[in-house]
């Protein structure tokens, strides 16, 4: 944290000081005793299944300037040191928010946020790729896009950051509101709507009110960035109070997402879209685009610049997440043939699209973070390209989180792995079972979808399946684990 003592801290949570006051902080808001560094404030959380009160003498012993805690102990307070002290809250998670809040306050670096139903990490990546070309990025690590993560990310700004790229995640209408409030972002990036959490939302509707608040918690004079493809993210666009910029893969996949979200055919918006697209396989695209305004009603736009690169990232939909992170990047100042630069050296966070040689001849892609039905049918579409004349074996595990519908949602994968003539499934877990029983009803030959009940007994099973000259896909939720599959694998064709 930047300029920040004791005393300044317990005021920002609403806090009782005890200890050294005029202590300063030299490192961020961390929830984890183990990773407590000097300098380090620790928030005693409670958890479903530890109390963060329990690690508090082990996080002042590795040097935190402070804890914060909703009680006090006196063996804590015999404990400490000079340059350290106790702030005692009524609620901790509500301190946190705060502090990161008022500490916020402090920071004069734009924020850009993202979020979307698929593509958030992928695009937060991209983004940080495209302003670190230009200025020192911070970027919310991992998943940290929660009413936790995102407030531990905004205490980890130092001094040296130019700019900040947060993930905002959602189980619930209001949330990311509230997520707004604490960051304040000057630029939010929505990449899509899709049928995510339908579980916890009910309905379709309900998701795209929730992702749009993003758009409108912007200030007057803040940019939306938005997927004009996608019709449920345009349709939110025209309730946000701030300029909008939509970005397309193509001028009449703009036209068609324009038009079916309510845009009037003759209205001029300010856009980036690509004009070609050519797939260099494993190596990613090319990409080729303009800048400008467009008319929905023509699908064309007075072209005002161009560009072009090379995005090293295979995939349709990636080339989509790289446009969104331009148009964001471009938003803050940083030139479009810079922003261009940063996005040819993009990677992507851990467990994305992973992609590794087994046995020489064997190509492995652990895409296992996280699914959801679009973000599924893009994976399979892209290992499918990627396969060629190979054979395409995808392992397929469930996706949480869809409420009702998620047989059929399941069922869908199934039949698009079909379409897509993958040469193996393997689907794993209880609702994997649907992804087996649509590639059966598309035509797919029982003999090549196998069933598992979870990652374990796949994992035992997947080496004695795959076959040389193989490009193997591995995609579900998160908590399947899938990785797991992967690493078997891996380590049974790499160590005969």
């Amino acid at each position: 944290m930047i300029s920040a003592d004791l005393s300044r801290l317990a005021e920002w949570m609403g806090g009782r000081l005890i200890g050294d006051g005029a202590a300063l902080l030299s490192g961020s808001a961390v929830v984890d005793s183990r990773q407590v560094a000097p300098g380090d404030v620790f928030f005693a959380l409670p958890g479903e299944k530890v109390d963060g009160h329990d690690y508090v003498p082990a996080a002042l012993a590795a040097g935190a300037a402070a804890a914060v805690v909703r009680c006090c102990d006196d063996d804590w307070i015999a404990s400490l040191t000079p340059g350290q002290g106790l702030i005692v809250v009524k609620d901790g998670l509500q301190a946190l928010q705060d502090c990161a809040r008022a500490y916020r306050s402090q920071l004069t670096i734009p924020v850009i946020a993202v979020t979307g139903s698929t593509g958030k990490t992928s695009t937060k990546d991209l983004l940080a790729a495209a302003i670190g070309a230009r200025f020192d990025v911070m970027k919310s690590p991992g998943n940290f896009n929660n009413e936790i993560g995102l407030p531990l990310t905004l205490s980890g700004v130092q001094e040296r950051h130019e700019a900040l790229v947060v993930e905002m995640g959602m189980r619930g209408e209001g949330q990311i509101t509230a997520l707004c409030d604490i960051a304040r972002p000057v630029v939010g990036v929505l990449t899509n709507i899709g049928p995510v959490h339908m579980e916890l939302l009910g309905s379709i509707e309900a998701i795209s009110r929730a992702k749009g608040e993003l758009l409108r918690s912007l200030p007057a004079q803040g940019t939306a960035i938005v997927n004009g493809e996608d019709h449920r993210a345009v349709a939110e666009s025209l309730r946000c109070r701030c300029p909008v910029v939509y970005v397309a893969t193509s001028a009449e996949a703009l036209a068609e997402g324009l038009r079916r979200g309510g845009v009037n055919a003759e209205a001029t918006v300010q856009a980036i879209w690509a004009t070609k697209v050519t797939s260099r396989g494993e190596q990613g695209s090319c990409v080729t685009g303009a800048i400008g305004s467009f008319i929905p009603g023509l699908a064309a736009g007075k072209r005002e610049s161009a560009f072009d690169f090379v995005l090293p990232l295979p995939g349709r939909h990636q080339v989509a997440n790289a446009l969104l992170a331009m148009a964001a990047a471009r938003a803050i100042g940083v030139a479009t043939d810079t922003a261009a630069g940063g996005l040819a050296q993009a990677r992507l966070s851990s467990l994305r699209w992973e992609t590794r040689s087994l046995d020489g001849a064997m190509t492995l892609i652990n895409d296992a973070y996280n699914a959801n039905p679009a973000a599924m049918t893009a994976a399979l579409t892209t290992a499918a390209e990627l396969a060629r004349s190979n054979r395409l074996v995808a392992v397929l595990g469930d996706m949480y989180e869809l409420g009702a519908e998620a047989p059929e949602h399941h069922r869908q994968v199934g039949r698009r792995a079909a379409q897509l003539a993958a040469g193996l499934l393997v689907a794993v877990g209880e609702l994997g079972a649907y992804i087996a029983e649509g590639a059966l009803a598309a035509g797919m030959a029982r003999e090549r979808i196998h069933r598992f009940a979870d990652a374990e007994t796949a994992a035992a099973a997947l080496p004695g399946l795959v076959k040389e000259k193989d490009l193997i896909l591995i995609k579900a939720s998160r908590g399947m684990r899938l990785e797991r599959v992967a690493q078997a694998l891996a380590e049974a064709l790499t160590n005969p």
